[in-house]
């Protein structure tokens, strides 16, 4: 069995600095469509760029468990 422990950052091509932090309001269309959130898809609008973040590493967090749980399945079944 592989173990899968480490996380790789590939760049911050797409980072944002905030000039004040609890002000995270964002109104660029930035991110990954399989992992993007749904207030980022509506037109013409702001939205929280620490709840947009929050709502990917979810929906990694999510298809990493499961893909783990699935990856073990098979793994038993060909035993």
């Amino acid at each position: 069995m592989v173990a899968f422990t480490h996380i790789k950052l590939e760049s911050l091509e797409d980072a944002i600095v905030l000039d004040n932090p609890s002000e995270d309001l964002l109104h660029d269309k930035r991110g990954c469509p399989a992992y993007v959130s749904p207030e980022i898809l509506r037109a013409n609008t702001t939205y929280s760029g620490k709840g947009a973040d929050m709502w990917s590493l979810g929906v990694i967090f999510i298809y990493n468990a499961c893909w783990k749980v699935t990856r073990e399945k098979i793994e038993e079944e060909q035993c």
